[in-house]
């Protein structure tokens, strides 16, 4: 096929003058005229329709085929070939019943050239619709039918064994539905509504000018419908065989797969308006994933092909790129029960139901599936897929052909939450439903998606140096993992808030540009942002700015040195610690030999069998207690307070152990200001300054443990009557809910309870608040 080229583009009418057409025994059937592909067809047949109306050439993307001789077998894109086909077919038979016009006998015989080799059947129907006298008896009895359908399976040629023949069978569904009088006006579908009978024959209208289709169709210079013919073996496939094409193009089974589908509407949603897309689509990019999975034979990439586009268009979607203010609200992502949801505008149903079909995601009560994900309308991605987007998406696709950048990449996920996550989606068996879903995606997993996605089309990172984009690869992956991994994943809009967060600081990085390289460094840019600080923020979100303050902070260290570099990283590592390690700085000119002395005690005080974290597990559902963090390392700190009173009124030990629970041990302890120089001393391995009564309280591990293990967000306060202490846990202000330790300092003696005994008695406490002395008073 040296000259194709010459040709370009092609329409199936160019490449029946040149060639005879077979499908081989190898390939699938026929499947855009299955029942289920009524969207998908009536949008294809709408679009040449449209194109003949408006003398627009239609683009039905590319066909890869291998020549032998005066004969080519097509590779992929048969399915839109014969869809051209069978609508040649029917212009052409209702341009011969308006006007006997000349020359139909030739024109048949063309048709004929293509033929189906799946299966005898097949070709036998194909060949019986392309007889003259067949037709001519079908035009001289026409009238005589409600249908085609009926027309064609009356004709004594027609053997009913072929309705068997799932070719023939999507044959007839595309031509003429399953038999529906045109009488019936819905047989003429308008709308998306009604797609049962997306057929041609509904479709195309009865009073057509079909010899003026026909001559548009048959036009070699005024192409109305073409495609591009990709040659095997030709200069643009020029290491491909066709036996390696044809496996990847069939890696896919026999059923057309949803990116196919997926991919036929895109083609005809884009036009011309990105050169070369179509093309790549099929061959530069698709290696990107074939290669990922061609080790694999029993796994298929083009569910992960889908996954990856779909995850980008979630991500524009949660960003609110449509500038939809209900997205962007707090509300869209909040569980609604039915009656709410019938409260809703129809734009706003519109809404919530494209992001649950894009994310399979029931905004109802379950988070982002992708094994949910089934494509159904191109309806739900049309207003995403500008330039821009496709853009986007073929220079994270360019740069994922790139060994260096793919290999950064897949270094950088292997740390994250111990190589569990993957950017290229993964598929898996699932033993409970006996198949193979996609593998079960987290939404800090998004997230880094995300972030990954914005390096590679972000101005920071450079684009034409390899080892220079590699290093701010990794340092950008750095901050985004300490910042995620410390912010807490209830449901989907704590996703989309991080999301946002995570384009604020891209955004931030990408202003001011400097010429020099080194001035671009992502630690040179991170400590001369200064973010802003709102007059009002939620604790998450506070959170957040405090771990971003962190990383700024830490920029200004590592930027220039690779002993502070290594030295933070290596702190940053320690799993209870998860990237958030403030506290072991001394003040705004930390020393580096404190720093390193400081992190290996606290390596050694939070170390504990129970601080491994299960990567099958999702956030928040890791071991809870504070039983993980050591009973040493808790007396220790309280060891730095020198009595009960300086413990009143803090929220200590009543927290998930290392989780990313809002008042976890390490955000509420050892990052809480207010125990700044408990904690340094801590660290710094200072003598203890607990006084007596403390001290004993201290040194009862039984009541510590008990202290530690409560369940709920209890604080501790001391309260004393004079002669006795007492220490009340006091859950969410409720006083039902308290718990008291009581210790008798004549006994040396503790009891617990919800009331406590004292000299043989049970008493319940009463707490009351002495205005005078301004604290609260028991009496027992």
């Amino acid at each position: 096929m040296s000259d194709t080229k010459q040709e370009r583009p092609w329409t199936l009418w160019t490449l029946l003058e040149k060639y005879k057409v077979v499908i081989p025994i190898i390939q699938r059937d026929y499947a855009q005229g299955r029942k289920g592909r009524e969207t998908i067809r009536r949008k294809l047949i709408c679009n040449i329709r449209e194109g003949l109306e408006k003398d627009t050439p239609v683009n039905m993307d590319f066909v890869y085929g291998e020549e032998k001789g005066d004969t080519l077998y097509p590779l992929d894109g048969q399915q839109r070939l014969t869809t051209q086909w069978l609508v040649y077919w029917y212009v052409f038979f209702m341009a011969f019943c308006q006007k006997n016009s000349k020359g139909f006998e030739e024109e048949l015989n063309k048709l004929a050239k293509l033929t189906y080799k799946t299966r005898e059947s097949s070709s036998d129907f194909c060949s019986c619709i392309c007889n003259i006298q067949n037709l001519g008896d079908m035009k001289d009895n026409k009238e005589k039918y409600k249908n085609l359908y009926e027309l064609i399976t009356s004709r004594t040629w027609f053997l009913s064994e072929w309705l068997n023949d799932p070719t023939v069978d999507a044959m007839l569904r595309t031509l003429c539905g399953s038999g529906r009088s045109s009488a019936d006006p819905s047989y003429y579908p308008d709308n998306d509504k009604n797609t049962e009978y997306s057929c041609i024959e509904g479709i195309f209208k009865p009073d057509d000018n079909y010899n003026a289709f026909k001559n548009k169709l048959t036009d070699t210079k005024e192409k109305a419908v073409v495609f591009e013919l990709q040659p095997i073996g030709g200069e643009e496939l020029p290491e491909e065989s066709a036996d390696e094409l044809y496996i990847k193009m069939n890696a896919r089974g026999k059923p057309l797969s949803d990116f196919e589908n997926f991919k036929s509407d895109l083609i005809s949603h884009i036009g011309s308006i990105c050169d070369d897309y179509a093309r790549k689509l099929d061959t530069e990019w698709t290696d990107v994933f074939w290669n990922e999975f061609k080790n694999e034979p029993h796994k298929e990439f083009d569910p992960s092909y889908m996954m990856f586009i779909n995850r980008y268009i979630v991500n524009l979607t949660m960003l609110g790129k449509d500038k939809d203010e209900y997205m962007l609200s707090a509300s869209f992502f909040k569980n609604l029960d039915d009656s709410k949801w019938s409260g809703l505008s129809e734009e706003q149903r519109a809404l919530r139901q494209t992001f649950e079909k894009l994310t399979g995601a029931n905004l109802r009560g379950s988070e982002p599936n992708d094994s949910m994900v089934k494509y159904t309308d191109f309806k739900y991605y049309e207003k995403y897929m500008t330039k821009t987007v496709l853009d986007e998406l073929g220079k994270i696709f360019e740069a994922l052909k790139n060994e260096k950048k793919k290999a950064a990449i897949k270094e950088a996920w292997g740390k994250i939450e111990g190589g569990s996550y993957s950017f290229i989606p993964r598929e898996e068996y699932n033993s409970f439903m006996h198949k193979v879903v996609a593998k079960r995606t987290v939404m800090k997993e998004r997230v880094y998606f995300y972030a990954t996605c914005r390096s590679i089309l972000s101005d920071w990172a450079p684009k034409n140096d390899d080892e220079e984009w590699v290093k701010q690869y990794k340092r950008w992956m750095r901050v985004v993992h300490n910042l995620v991994r410390n912010y807490y994943f209830n449901d989907v809009s704590d996703m989309a808030d991080t999301i946002r967060l995570i384009e604020e600081l891209d955004s931030e990085l990408n202003k001011k540009l400097d010429s020099e390289l080194k001035k671009n460094d992502i630690y040179n840019k991170l400590e001369s942002y200064k973010p802003d600080k709102p007059e009002k923020e939620g604790e998450k979100h506070k959170r957040y700015r405090e771990q971003l303050e962190e990383e700024i902070f830490k920029a200004a260290l590592m930027k220039d040195s690779e002993e502070w570099s290594k030295a933070i990283t290596e702190a940053e590592e320690t799993l209870f610690f998860d990237g958030t390690i403030r506290f072991l700085f001394n003040g705004n000119n930390p020393d580096i030999k404190k720093f390193k002395a400081r992190s290996e005690k606290a390596k050694k005080l939070f170390e504990s069998k129970s601080n491994k974290s299960d990567d099958t597990q999702q956030e928040g559902e890791k071991e809870s207690g504070n039983n993980s963090i050591p009973l040493e390392t808790t007396k220790k700190l309280l060891e730095q307070f020198a009595s009960f009173e300086e413990i009143y009124e803090q929220f200590l030990f009543a927290t998930k152990g290392y989780d990313d629970r809002d008042k976890c041990w390490k955000l509420h302890i050892l990052c809480n200001e207010k125990l700044k120089e408990q904690v340094g001393r801590l660290l710094d391995g200072e003598g203890a300054r607990a006084d007596k009564a403390f001290k004993t309280f201290i040194g009862n591990e039984k009541l510590l443990e008990t202290l530690r293990t409560k369940d709920g967000k209890f604080r501790v306060r001391a309260i004393s009557d004079g002669k006795s202490d007492l220490i009340q846990l006091h859950k969410e202000n409720a006083s039902k809910d308290s718990a008291y330790i009581y210790y008798d300092t004549e006994k040396g003696e503790y009891d617990t309870g919800h009331n406590v005994t004292i000299d043989g008695k049970t008493q319940t406490p009463v707490v009351k608040w002495d205005s005078e002395k301004e604290k609260n008073i028991v009496t027992l």
